[in-house]
């Protein structure tokens, strides 16, 4: 049996092998070339981009090493700069400096320009110097007269003078302006919900609740900002619990009642901030909901 198989494996790979010999000789010789040709072309493709890469890779390397050598050169410039900086503030001393030496040099410096003004200066004639005085004094007399006169002919057109000498003017105080009332109002309120007050029952002679749902508003942002995390909100539950006592349920629906229910939380949020040791006051408060469970 496997002597068969054997022989049955060896006729398909002689079968095979025909095929392709066959195929092989069907394709035309163009074909095969430029099948050779394309191979080659992505051979040397292939060559010359891994050229490219380790030639890429090279320089790099060698740019990375200069820079470097330049990085670390002005470093150590810089830092031998900074050195010699803290030295001589550190040495530095008013004392040791030498004016007299620094004077001198300065002296010598101007000498030479001094020398010069004065030569020739003293190399004009006395005469020449009076001439240039009285022409000074007689074109400063003359420009003088002639701006008083253009000046009076420009005032009587205009009633202005023609120069104008500004004068300092005193800095006005900027006027006050007062904050309207309603200035960053949301930011100083911040609301209540689900506040449960005892209230009294007279028909079934039992105590119920009262939910509340309140907004408060401070004179300043600082008090809505502390109060507005759920922990702190729990100081004030606390604080009304204790401090409000049971009212009937009809009393907070009218208007006297609601008033009254207003005072009485405005009177415990400030005794509240106040034990709290925050700055400033409740000044108003809202009821947005009331509902008797």
């Amino acid at each position: 049996m496997q002597s068969l198989i054997d022989k049955i494996n060896t006729l398909l790979l002689k079968l095979f092998k025909v095929i392709k010999n066959g195929i092989s000789k069907l394709i035309p010789q163009k074909l095969k070339d430029l099948d050779k040709n394309l191979k080659n072309k992505i051979q040397e493709s292939k060559k010359e981009l891994i050229k490219r890469l380790i030639d890429f890779k090279d320089k790099s390397i060698v740019f990375s090493k200069k820079l470097l050598k330049d990085l670390k050169s002005i470093k150590r410039s810089v830092s031998r700069n900074f050195r010699q900086l803290n030295s001589f503030i550190e040495n530095f001393s008013i004392k040791k400096i030498d004016f007299k030496k620094i004077l001198l040099s300065l002296l010598a410096f101007l000498n030479v320009p001094f020398k010069k003004i004065t030569s020739f200066l003293s190399s004009i004639p006395t005469e020449k110097y009076i001439i240039g005085f009285v022409s000074l004094i007689i074109l400063s007399t003359f420009t003088l007269i002639s701006y008083n006169s253009i000046n009076e002919i420009y005032k009587n057109k205009t009633g202005e003078d023609l120069i104008k000498f500004s004068t300092p003017e005193e800095k006005k105080e900027p006027d006050f302006i007062e904050r309207p009332v309603y200035f960053k109002r949301e930011k100083k309120q911040f609301t209540i919900r689900d506040i449960n007050l005892p209230i009294y029952v007279e028909s079934i002679n039992a105590i119920r609740m009262l939910t509340l749902d309140f907004t408060i508003e401070g004179n300043n942002r600082y008090i809505a900002a502390y109060f507005k995390t759920g922990r702190n909100e729990d100081l004030i539950k606390n604080q009304l619990v204790k401090g409000v006592e049971p009212i009937i349920p009809t009393f907070p629906l009218n208007e006297e009642g609601k008033r009254i229910l207003k005072n009485k939380l405005t009177k415990e949020m400030n005794i509240l901030i106040k034990s709290l040791d925050i700055k400033g006051k409740i000044s108003k408060v809202y009821i947005d909901n009331i509902l008797a469970n």
